[in-house]
């Protein structure tokens, strides 16, 4: 028995067994997991950074919209608020499929809401210090709702519970 990495080779005399990252055994040893293939390339690619090849990324799973919805949920605690934006926005930028979640997790209402009380509170309502920070939690929401790039029904949606 050999191990390399996360794999690991089991011969017998007869046959060849390979588990998988997947936990999976292959009778057949031509294959060559998906893992392994994209760790080649990467290392292809970094080996071959000088000739401006640049390494692809290993993808990520996108997260799930009840993760979404603890995120926002946290959000409306005053001290997680820049936090849980941030969060928000890096898992926007990450691919369309989180996006769709962010929507369907209501995240769009949860940002118009923070832009329509920023927009009511007015600079001589608040102190400076708190001023600056809605000013910055309102920056944030708009930005990641222009981001989300909604469907058109979640933004007849939105501007319908809002207006």
């Amino acid at each position: 028995m050999s191990g390399e990495g996360k794999s690991m080779q089991i011969c017998h005399p007869s046959t060849c067994l390979f588990l998988t990252l997947s936990k999976q055994l292959l009778t057949d040893a031509e294959l060559t997991p998906n893992h392994t293939l994209r760790r080649l390339i990467q290392a292809w690619c970094t080996l071959n950074a000088s000739y401006g090849i640049q390494r692809i990324p290993t993808p990520r799973l996108p997260v799930s919209v009840s993760q979404i919805s603890k995120l926002l949920k946290d959000s409306k605690t005053p001290k997680l608020q820049v936090r849980c934006l941030k969060r928000l926005k890096s898992i926007a930028s990450e691919n369309e499929t989180n996006k769709r979640f962010m929507e369907a997790a209501g995240a769009a209402n949860f940002l118009a809401s923070i832009i329509i009380k920023a927009k009511r509170s007015s600079k001589d309502d608040v102190l400076e210090e708190d001023f600056g920070l809605t000013s910055k939690l309102e920056d944030e929401a708009l930005s990641i709702l222009y981001q989300l790039q909604l469907s058109e029904t979640s933004l007849k949606s939105l501007i319908g519970e809002n207006s």
